[in-house]
């Protein structure tokens, strides 16, 4: 799952022109953007939702290590989307309530799920470990970044939590701004790895058919 050079400069092109466009909405409107439901809560609903179409198709048309982890990746990220969406801003007060109870109930059932089908599917999982561990695995870093990129943001939406509330002089007034922009980065490093992932099953594919197709060409005598 190795990124290519000129999709990697596109994908830093995208996320440099999207994460300038937000920040200098944000410094020149004096507008909080970054509220629920906001331009950038529905931009991450956005590309989580495209992330959880690629991981699917992949899921739908490999075999073997990949539709395992596109299925495995597939479900963490319906996990974050549905983490995402407030439900609150569209229901009825009475239905908040049981609509709340019913997400959580969701994805500890989709979470249980897919751990036990990672599980049973142990050795693609140790082949992954082990691929991790070689000197080759720094070029699938969209797979190892989304993650710490999502640790900071849930970092600095904590700390802005706690000197709010404790009403500290080391209050930061824009921490929840960037703690979402933190968390729109991790969810497009995301997207990049749903990319990645697809184009790996396309390359495994092509392999495969190669490889039938040579195993069953007439031999000369």
């Amino acid at each position: 799952m190795s990124s290519d050079p000129k999709s990697s400069r596109g994908f830093f092109l995208i996320v440099v022109l999207v994460n300038a466009g937000l920040v200098a909405w944000w410094w020149l409107s004096q507008q909080q953007i970054s509220h629920e439901n906001g331009p950038i809560e529905n931009l991450q609903a956005i590309t989580l939702l495209v992330t959880f179409a690629l991981f699917c198709m992949t899921a739908a048309k490999d075999s073997g290590v990949v539709r395992t982890a596109a299925i495995a990746l597939a479900a963490s990220s319906f996990l974050l989307l549905v983490r995402e969406i407030d439900l609150r801003a569209y229901i009825a007060p009475e239905w908040r309530v049981t609509a709340s109870a019913g997400a959580k109930q969701l994805m500890w059932l989709v979470a249980a799920s897919t751990l036990v089908y990672v599980l049973t599917r142990y050795r693609h999982l140790l082949k992954v470990i082990r691929s991790s561990l070689t000197p080759e695995a720094w070029k699938a870093w969209a797979f190892y970044l989304w993650l710490p990129l999502l640790i900071v943001s849930q970092l600095i939406e904590e700390w802005t939590d706690v000197t709010r509330l404790d009403d500290r002089y080391a209050y930061w007034a824009s921490g929840q701004f960037w703690e979402e922009i933190f968390e729109l980065n991790a969810y497009l490093v995301f997207l990049y790895t749903a990319y990645l992932l697809k184009i790996a099953g396309r390359r495994s594919r092509a392999a495969r058919a190669s490889a039938d197709a040579m195993r069953h060409a007439p031999r000369s005598n």
